[in-house]
């Protein structure tokens, strides 16, 4: 019977069974190691010689446990914007068309819940609202610029991609003419599948 049925994973109980909660440590000649062999898995499974899953260095384990805490205040943030960026998509949408054809008809009802409100709670919801999702969203983003060097790399890599792109005016206008077209051309079919 061979040493493990998974490279790199030793038999379990009996030899009959893969022993997935660690792995050896030195090199297994025949059955199950010592238990002086081996260590823990770490939350990795070596499959066919490889890992199935990464394990997280200490590094990413703390961006990870900073993500987590700073994950509510970025939801709060959004959760401010939404009243003001539902009434600003509504006002826009309703004058795409018609209040009669849908989806004007829905953003028109939108519009008309925000008529029925009284001015203080218009201007709760309008005003400092939107003014503390902002003032959450900076203040989120000033931290996270400032505590993680990776992401400052990789904005600033981003920075020069961009930079590069721009660089190209004559690629710049194409990718242009072609999402407008797409979205003319979308347009266009909408209003003919109506007449």
């Amino acid at each position: 019977m061979p040493a493990s049925i998974i490279p790199g994973v030793g038999l379990g109980r009996g030899g009959r069974q893969p022993d997935l909660m660690s792995v050896p440590v030195g090199p297994v000649t025949s059955g199950d190691p010592s238990a002086s062999q081996r260590r823990p898995l770490d939350r990795r499974m070596h499959v066919a010689g490889g890992p199935f899953t990464p394990v997280w260095s200490r590094t990413e384990q703390c961006i990870n446990l900073r993500e987590a805490r700073r994950l509510p205040i970025a939801i709060v943030a959004i959760a401010c914007l939404l009243p003001a960026a539902t009434l600003l998509i509504a006002a826009v949408g309703r004058q795409l068309q018609p209040a009669v054809f849908e989806p004007a008809a829905t953003f028109q009802s939108v519009s008309d819940w925000f008529t029925r409100l009284s001015i203080a709670g218009l201007v709760l919801l309008l005003l400092p609202l939107p003014a503390v999702g902002t003032a959450l969203g900076a203040s989120l983003v000033a931290g996270v610029l400032r505590s993680d060097p990776a992401l400052r790399s990789d904005l600033a890599g981003l920075a020069a991609a961009l930079a590069r792109i721009i660089r190209r005016p004559a690629f710049v206008l194409g990718v242009f003419a072609v999402a407008f077209g797409l979205v003319y051309f979308a347009m266009l079919a909408a209003w003919l599948s109506t007449r």
